[in-house]
């Protein structure tokens, strides 16, 4: 079986919702200020922790489009970067 990627968009209240499919599971393409809002931090923080200069561990796995920062939610990099910040 092929596993392909299947992009998904709806029209909700708010805005477009992009979500990612694979044959394993579904990620949800957000914003920074969505992943801002759904961690209840400032989006300037997590503009700060998508940086180069950032250090590799504290860095937020994203996906940039351009001059566009993307993250992926539900992604397993994403969801072990939130893991590690729990044992600091």
């Amino acid at each position: 079986m092929e596993n392909r990627l299947q992009v998904v968009r709806d029209m909700s209240r708010d805005g477009q919702k992009a979500e990612i499919s694979t044959a394993n599971a579904t990620v949800e393409i957000i914003t920074p200020q969505q992943l801002a809002e759904r961690l209840q931090v400032p989006a300037s923080w997590i503009y700060n922790h998508t940086r180069p200069c950032t250090a590799e561990g504290e860095r937020i796995p994203c996906l940039r489009v351009g001059k566009y920062v993307r993250f992926r939610w539900g992604s397993p990099e994403l969801m072990a970067w939130l893991r590690s910040l729990e044992s600091k």
